[in-house]
């Protein structure tokens, strides 16, 4: 199966070439559009290995959508429309053309590539990336998934020049670009100025910064700072002949348990329910004295001396994912434009998101998979695929189309143990993805030929 190279349109803006980016892929000329002067810093420093693979791929959506206005609950209030809808099984019409005027624009054919992170690398290796990705017929690439730090140093300060290079040399090179937004990973600034914003766990815990998903999806700073890197990125590249797809955060999945969640959990709850009588009756709450008499009574399920209510419990996954839903939708409405928009779904059963519903909000469905198991990662790769193509089908998307943005080909990790795949399993792993990205409607995996 032979990958199809990316080309710019021939009415795409130019600009003239710099000396770093010349230096960088002396052999071309790369296209380059007009974009603002900013500070910025040079290559990294200290000398790493130079023999590395890109990993994981990732994919976009595009769809209009208005920005959502938070209010606090209180007792008169009626149902809010401030989330999505919480019954996802029936979707408001006005929802519906959010995501098929553009599902399927611009992503049609083979992509192939993976994440790429060239700030974590000096940069006198970035042509070396860009000729191993030629020489593998890599045509798309993302860029940018946990670059929030190296984007936006500072609370005012943004540095775009690596990555203006970065895009540049891989247009040159006929590579395209899925380019995502960096919202899953807040630097340490925005815990330090914002440590209402870090998650609080079930326990009552606040988490501090250290890792990645340092954040509550519901914190009004967290979604305010998302909006502004969002749209810078927007400005500064919605026009860049690279960019063929947009990526908006990675993996949603962040359970959080803070005052934040708390009073939008309330305000959710009053929209899908709308008084406190039918909240009453469906969570039963006659059961062991639970009946409320006022909207803020209602908490999030943290820990408590018993068991807690299911129903409470059922509701609070669905909450989370109307929140993230929300973050996602204003984020599409920032950098909307002539490339599609998505995001990678992972999967598990600790994820809050109704992925089936989500998969109406993206241009394109991209998941991610991680087999669990050595013996069961066949099963398991197929399962996953199906899932993916049966949320296309459901939500519109022409032909069940979806996308892989990331799996472990080779290896597994369990018990801390990262499991070696026996010999042949990346082919096997290859064909079990792409058999279910297309059937006969019977269940049956197409026959098609695959590159070995």
């Amino acid at each position: 199966m032979k990958a199809t190279r990316l080309t710019c349109s021939p009415e795409t803006p130019t600009r003239s070439a710099d000396r770093s980016t010349a230096q960088l892929y002396p052999h071309v000329e790369p296209p380059r559009l007009p974009v603002r002067t900013r500070p910025g810093r040079g290559g990294s420093a200290g000398k790493l290995p130079d023999r590395r693979s890109p990993t994981a791929g990732s994919v976009a959506i595009t769809k209009q959508v208005r920005p959502v206005q938070d209010s606090s609950p209180d007792d008169d209030a009626g149902p809010s429309e401030a989330f999505p809808r919480p019954d996802h099984a029936a979707f408001r019409a006005e929802d519906l053309h959010h995501g098929f005027d553009g599902r399927g624009r611009g992503t049609s054919g083979l992509f192939f590539g993976g994440d790429y992170n060239p700030d974590q690398w000096p940069e006198e290796t970035w042509a070396e990336d860009v000729a191993l990705m030629r020489t593998a017929s890599v045509n798309l690439v993302t860029v940018g998934v946990f670059s929030w730090s190296r984007l936006q140093p500072s609370p005012d300060g943004f540095e775009f020049d690596w990555l203006d290079r970065v895009l540049d040399g891989l247009h040159t090179a006929g590579v395209g670009v899925c380019l995502a937004t960096p919202t899953a990973s807040p630097p340490p600034w925005f815990g330090r100025l914002h440590p209402d914003a870090l998650p609080v766990t079930r326990q009552g815990v606040r988490l501090t910064h250290g890792s990645r998903d340092t954040y509550c999806v519901n914190a009004p700073a967290y979604r305010q700072a998302s909006v502004r890197v969002a749209t810078e990125l927007a400005d500064r590249y919605r026009q860049h002949p690279a960019v063929r797809l947009w990526h908006i955060h990675n993996e949603y999945g962040t359970w959080c348990f803070c005052e934040h969640c708390e009073h939008s959990f309330q305000e959710w709850l009053r929209g899908r329910h709308g008084t406190l009588d039918v909240l009453d009756d469906a969570w039963s709450t006659a059961f062991w004295s639970q009946g409320y008499s006022r909207w803020d009574e209602i908490l999030p399920p943290r820990a408590t001396q018993y068991l807690s209510n299911p129903a409470h419990e059922l509701d609070y996954r669905r909450f989370p994912s109307a929140s993230m839903v929300r973050h996602y939708r204003v984020q599409k409405a920032v950098v909307a434009g002539r490339a599609p928009v998505t995001t990678n779904f992972v999967l598990g059963g600790w994820v809050p998101v109704d992925h089936a519903a989500f998969a109406r909000e993206v241009d394109l469905v991209a998941i991610d998979h991680y087999p669990s198991t050595v013996g069961e990662a066949p099963a398991e790769r197929a399962f996953a695929a199906d899932r993916a193509r049966g949320w296309a089908r459901a939500a519109g998307h022409p032909d069940g189309r979806w996308l892989l943005v990331e799996h472990a080909a080779g290896a597994i990790h369990a018990d801390g143990v990262v499991q070696s795949l026996p010999e042949g399993s990346i082919a096997e792993a290859a064909e079990t993805y792409l058999g279910w990205t297309r059937s006969d409607g019977q269940g049956r995996r197409a026959e098609f030929d695959t590159q070995r």
